[in-house]
């Protein structure tokens, strides 16, 4: 809850230094820059913590093959849970703005920076662009940078891991400070959310739906076709994990589900890393609005910044309150399904 008031609490501060700055908007190009460098090293520091992991290197065999499918028939579901409900419930164009609302069209589908195109663009993006390939190239980078060189070289790697966790922080305060900032310099967080109102926890309940839906999926799949006998609702406590892979596993194994433990700490793992891959993607392919669906609770920090810089400023907001939403079910959710 201290790091969930850190990052309200910044992104706040941000949104307010917005209003006044207003008028200098045109001076403040820098910042854009800023948050392209706090990215890179943000997620290279991720990159890094993962492959540094002895647990996660040792659990890269069947346990790993089951959470890369389950994160895969997970991922799907959410998403295509959150876009049923964004066109026919929330009733938004692919680049979540309510249908009815002019949009600006002819600009960029994939903004490349916070300060760029912030309502809509032109209907197809290109699938890769320069956020997509920067995102993997630096998140390979990192967990290659990880395993074998950081891995055989650390003594303490709960040490390591705080540093890591330390470094993470500080580039999101920087980021959330200037996403904050630049809602504020658009000024249109009021008018956006009377467009909304409260469907916009239709956004996380989506998510929530489409997750469990993939886990059902993998339930009636994945133990028979790699020979790991996990029941439906040990598949579900992986999947209420929401990629909180610091929580879910502990509580999951504390209950004496040793295998379903492991599993939920690399899906967790993978859903958090995949989300920071797929949000530019998705995106750019399917919808602004969905590609918050990818990442699950990471979506209120971590990952916010991709989203902000893949879609728009509003678009960030339903992202924050969705993995928000979702981070605070998760210590409620999975103590009752083990």
């Amino acid at each position: 809850m201290t790091d969930v008031i850190l990052y309200l609490g910044t992104c706040l501060v941000g949104y307010f230094c917005g209003f006044p700055l207003k008028k200098y908007e045109s001076r403040l190009g820098w910042s854009s820059k800023v948050q392209s460098l706090s990215l890179i090293v943000l997620i290279f520091t991720l990159g890094l913590r993962i492959g540094a992991n002895e647990e996660v290197v040792h659990s890269l065999d069947t346990y790993g093959v089951y959470a890369f499918f389950f994160t895969i028939l997970v991922d799907a579901g959410s998403v295509a849970a959150l876009f049923l409900v964004r066109k026919f419930f929330l009733r938004m164009d692919r680049y979540g703005v309510p249908v009815g609302k002019a949009s600006v069209k002819g600009q960029d589908a994939a903004p490349e920076g916070a300060m760029a195109a912030r309502t809509s663009g032109k209907r197809h993006g290109p699938l890769i662009n320069k956020t997509t390939v920067m995102i993997i190239a630096f998140v390979i980078l990192g967990i290659l940078t990880g395993y074998f060189f950081a891995r055989e070289r650390i003594s303490d790697f709960d040490a390591f891991s705080a540093s890591c966790s330390m470094v993470i922080t500080v580039g999101l305060v920087i980021l959330l400070f200037l996403i904050g900032l630049d809602i504020g310099l658009e000024g249109k967080l009021v008018e956006n959310f009377k467009a909304v109102g409260l469907k916009v926890l239709a956004v996380p309940a989506a998510v929530f739906f489409g997750t469990f839906v993939g886990s059902f999926a993998a339930f009636l799949f994945l133990p028979k076709l790699l020979g790991i006998p996990l029941t439906l609702m040990e598949n579900f406590s992986i999947g209420a994990g929401f990629a909180w892979y610091s929580l879910a596993p502990g509580v999951i194994m504390d209950a004496g589900h040793i295998s379903a433990g492991a599993i939920s700490f690399m899906h967790n793992v993978m859903r958090e890393v995949f989300g920071v891959i797929l949000i530019p993607v998705i995106a750019n392919t399917v919808g602004y609005v969905e590609c918050i669906a990818a990442p699950a609770s990471p979506a209120m920090d971590v990952c916010l910044p991709v989203v902000e810089a893949s879609t728009n400023s509003t678009v960030a907001i339903y992202s924050f309150i969705s993995g928000f939403t979702l981070s605070f079910i998760v210590p409620l959710l999975v103590p009752l399904l083990v």
